[in-house]
């Protein structure tokens, strides 16, 4: 269970990197835009926190 949080951490971490980059670095309308900018640092700070959680416990 925990390598199953682990890989969902690592994995958020790493989707919210590449959302908000693509979001930066694309020509997208902005409504979209502008959820990916916001949502990819949102994943990125999940993915911290279950990481961190995950760390702490064991």
């Amino acid at each position: 269970m925990r390598n199953k949080f682990k890989i969902l951490g690592i994995a958020l971490m790493v989707g919210g990197w590449l959302s908000a980059g693509i979001a930066f670095s694309t020509n997208i309308p902005d409504p979209i835009n502008t959820i990916m900018f916001v949502g990819g640092p949102v994943m990125l700070y999940i993915g911290v926190i279950i990481l961190g959680v995950i760390v702490l416990k064991s």
